[in-house]
């Protein structure tokens, strides 16, 4: 081979060697989720499944609707949610569909009962993003970080919200507090405490949760606790009535 000739392949070898170093060390997305993990993704999410009905939602909110590919059951809203393949339950997460939809970001809620499911999730590959707000705040960061990750932080802007909830608070901080029970199943008997973002709702709005002091996050109580705790107010989630 000529000796300009080889010279110049070996200049040609190291442009391309140089590029690709340069895309290996392209900028990646990382966020912290809710259980203090760091999730780190190459590109943009384009393939989601969200593992909740509040993720669904928040995923909307942030723009990101359109590549969700996957979700749990009781994604309802926004009524576009409704199209979107169910992959899982409350109770159950078919980790054959999961795989079948090549996602590359799972979106969950960390119940103890899908946590199994959502361990081989990750270990078959899939980085996994645990979302669990307890404060609104939470809400607003989760829908901010999910903007990141799907590549449409321009398109959403969170300020309204922040305002919104500021407006809330003030005009509530100074009213004395309401006792309020809130049952979500009536057989057995099942409220929530206040680590519970439902519990934050009533905050928000000047009132207290008779319940908020118990250690579990979701304990089973008796009627007769209930008349102890005199609540001013009852309130009834989806399971209440059976």
């Amino acid at each position: 081979m000529h000796k300009y000739c080889a010279r110049s392949v070996w200049i040609l070898l190291a442009m391309f060697f140089l590029s690709a170093a340069g895309a290996d060390q392209s900028p990646r997305i990382t966020v912290t989720d809710d259980l203090n993990r760091a999730v780190s993704l190459p590109a943009p999410a384009r393939r989601i499944i969200s593992l909740s009905p509040h993720i669904t939602e928040n995923l909307f909110a942030a723009g990101a609707g359109a590549r969700v590919v996957g979700a749990m059951n009781h994604s309802d809203y926004p009524p576009a949610a409704a199209a979107i393949k169910v992959v899982a339950s409350h109770a159950r997460v078919n980790l054959e569909a999961v795989i079948a939809l090549a996602p590359d970001l799972v979106v969950a809620w960390p119940t103890a009962g899908l946590r199994p499911a959502l361990d081989k999730i990750e270990q078959f590959g899939y980085p996994v993003y645990y979302s669990a707000p307890r404060e609104f705040t939470d809400i607003i960061d989760n829908i901010e970080e999910f903007a990141l990750l799907a590549g449409t932080r321009p398109q959403v802007s969170t300020e309204t919200l922040r305002a919104e909830l500021a407006a809330v608070r003030a005009e509530f901080s100074h009213k004395s507090l309401l006792k309020v029970f809130y049952q979500i199943w009536n057989a057995p008997l099942i409220t929530l405490n206040r680590d519970h973002i439902i519990s934050r709702a009533f905050e928000l709005c000047g009132a207290r949760n008779v319940f908020g002091s118990t250690k579990i996050i979701a304990p089973r109580i008796s009627v007769e606790s209930v008349l102890r705790a005199n609540p001013d107010i009852i309130i009834g989630g989806r399971g209440a009535s059976g």
